[in-house]
């Protein structure tokens, strides 16, 4: 945010609406009531229209209002020459926020022929200690509602004060001076009423107070000639940091500025300057934007310009953003009318489907569906799958599953196969997503499956299951093997298999036993395999123990759980060592060696080159493994990858 000696433009805006809600009272206006460009600094000018008659009136309330206000009093008392006394009170005010309200009072007290003659008894002359006096003791907020009120009395008056404060300070760099608050203050006030007074100021005042003056009158510019504004905010450098949020005060006149961006040469620069007058031109006239993107410099950017406008704008007026998207190049027309679309669901949930449905495809269709949904109540949402197509269907209630499963599960199994293509999917999916819930949400969601239409054998429970029981083996693995004993019988062994990928994780002995007491070696082997990703050498311990004795099954269960690829990845050395030294055949031993050194050869070519010339006696195993290594090395290093080459079969 914009800040000069201390204050933001947001405290400034407080400024600004504090002294308006006083003006607010007798005033129907903040424009000026005359000429301003014919009074001078000392005000000795032509006064700038009459005297409020209803401005004391308009504040009557607030000044007598309790404790007793002495605005009005203070102000005949300035105007007496009562300087020191009003002061006085003034500085007696402990409360900041008391006095403000204080100083406040007395300003909205004031006429115009009153800020007139204390502007020229205080501020117009070569003396002005009273005036800088004041302005110390009250706070800017106060401050600025005094500038603004002179401003609308004396607006060059107050830019020429303003300067001449400036010049006569002699320290152009001390932007907390008094001199520096009223520069910046009359080029605020004075920017809305005669914008380039206040960036002439801005010029002769110079320096980083003198930049700021231009371009805060600048971006203020823009309010009321946009197209001028961006010309000169072209040639000031910051300005267009916060031009464009500028931009959205302009209202209906922003697309004046539009041939001057579109006229920038410099690309980046160009395409920076049209997106920031993007949004307010779409606030002011959705039509004139429209036809702004239509002739984007960028056809690329032209394209998803016209796709965004279009769905923005279908959810304030539908009907006008699909007659645009019929106006767009063949190409694009398909595409912005699903845009328009979505932005009629975003408004009318409840009506952009049905509109869509003779127009859309089932994947966009179902897209669709899904986005309206997202504002409805579940169960309301799910009636859409009756418009969708199965394949849509499918889709919809796949995304419901995580917004409301026992409803979804409930339009699973009342769909058959050809109205729910992908039943057995969904059902699986529910079961991943519920078993974290524990087993007595997924027993409740089978309920809900049993007895679907068409699946007489219970696939569809068996299926949820399936994917509900690694999260359950996890968390709970005595309650998970109780619903595997309820499911058909020639299901079990999958089952099992599921629970102990999950209990694998918690108790990987206790896993490893259910599988083998159920007689399941692909289970076995798999939940090996799973334990090998985090302690290989445990589960090749376990493999070794359980297959002591069979030299065939044990090399079985190491190439099925892939415990040398697992182990291989986290500590190669060991891995080769035990595939070097496991008690089966040769040739499944050095099966296993290879696929250890190959893996390694990749990473690490030279450490598994010395344990290859250290480790590995001639035989088939060393073979099988040398074998592995070269074709690791053939990428890297194809010298050293021939020359082991040339070693295999020695004996």
């Amino acid at each position: 945010m914009k800040t000069f000696g201390g204050i933001t433009l947001a405290a400034l805006a407080v400024a600004a609406f504090a002294a308006g809600r006083w003006a607010g009272a007798g005033q129907t206006s903040a424009e000026p009531t005359g000429d301003a460009s014919t009074s001078g600094a000392s005000g000795s000018g032509q006064a700038v229209g009459a005297a409020s008659d209803t401005w004391e009136a308009g504040v009557k309330e607030l000044v007598e209002a309790p404790p007793a206000g002495r605005g009005a009093e203070w102000v005949a008392r300035l105007l007496d020459g009562d300087v020191d006394g009003v002061a006085a009170e003034l500085e007696a005010i402990e409360d900041e926020a008391a006095r403000t309200d204080a100083c406040l009072e007395a300003i909205a007290a004031m006429d115009s022929a009153a800020i007139r003659t204390l502007v020229e008894t205080y501020f117009g002359g070569e003396d002005t200690e009273v005036a800088e006096a004041w302005v110390d003791t009250v706070d800017e907020v106060a401050a600025f509602a005094f500038m603004q009120r002179w401003a609308e009395v004396d607006a060059a008056g107050l830019l020429a004060y303003g300067k001449g404060r400036w010049e006569a300070a002699g320290s152009p760099g001390d932007d907390e001076s008094m001199s520096a608050w009223f520069a910046f203050g009359a080029a605020l006030f004075v920017a809305e009423i005669d914008p380039d007074r206040a960036i002439a100021l801005g010029e002769a005042i110079g320096g980083d107070m003198g930049q700021e003056v231009k371009l805060m009158s600048i971006e203020l510019l823009a309010k009321a000639d946009p197209k001028r504004a961006l010309e000169l905010a072209l040639a000031e450098e910051g300005v267009l940091d916060n031009f464009g949020g500028m931009l959205g005060f302009a209202g209906p006149r922003v697309g004046e500025a539009l041939p001057v961006a579109m006229a920038i040469e410099d690309e980046e620069l160009r395409s920076e300057v049209l997106e920031s007058l993007l949004e307010p031109m779409f606030l002011a006239d959705p039509l004139a934007t429209f036809e702004a993107v239509l002739v984007w410099p960028d056809a690329d950017e032209a394209e998803e310009l016209t796709v965004d406008l279009i769905e923005a704008w279908a959810g304030r007026d539908p009907a006008a953003a699909l007659a645009a998207a019929d106006r767009v190049p063949d190409g694009l027309r398909e595409e912005a009318r699903y845009s328009a679309f979505i932005g009629w669901a975003t408004r009318e949930p409840r009506v952009a489907p049905s509109a869509a449905q003779a127009e859309l495809g089932d994947e966009d269709m179902a897209a669709l569906a899904v986005h309206a949904a997202a504002a409805m109540p579940p169960n309301e949402a799910l009636m859409f799958a009756n418009v969708l197509s199965p394949a849509g269907r499918t889709a919809l209630l796949g995304n419901y599953l995580a917004e409301d499963a026992p409803a979804a599960l409930q339009w699973i199994a009342g769909g058959a196969d050809d109205e729910i293509p992908e039943r057995d999917s969904l059902a699986r999916r529910a079961g991943l997503q519920l078993g974290a819930d524990g087993a007595d949400a997924v027993r409740e969601a089978m309920a809900l499956l049993a007895g679907a239409e068409g699946d007489a054998e219970g696939n569809l429970p068996a299926r949820l299951l399936l994917g509900a029981l690694p999260a359950l083996g996890y968390n709970s693995p005595a309650e998970a093997q109780a619903l595997i004993a309820s499911a058909p019988a020639d299901r079990r062994t999958e089952l099992s298999n599921a629970l102990a990928q999950g209990w694998v994780e918690r108790d990987p002995e206790a896993a490893v036993a259910f599988v083998r007491a159920e007689g399941d070696a692909d289970g076995a082997a798999a939940t090996w395999g799973r334990w090998a990703l985090f302690d290989p050498g445990a589960a090749h311990a376990s493999i070794l123990a359980a297959e002591a004795g069979d030299p065939a099954a044990l090399a079985e269960a190491v190439e099925r759980s892939r415990l040398a690829v697992a182990w291989a990845n986290r500590d190669p050395e060991a891995a080769a060592h035990a595939m070097l030294d496991l008690p089966a055949t040769d040739a499944a031993a050095g099966e296993q060696l290879a696929v250890v050194m190959g893996n390694w050869a990749t990473y690490d070519p030279v450490a598994a080159s010395q344990f290859a010339a250290s480790q590995l006696a001639p035989g088939e195993v060393r073979d099988a493994a040398v074998k592995a290594l070269s074709e690791g090395l053939e990428r890297t290093d194809p010298e050293a990858a021939a020359a082991w080459r040339a070693t295999i079969g020695e004996r």
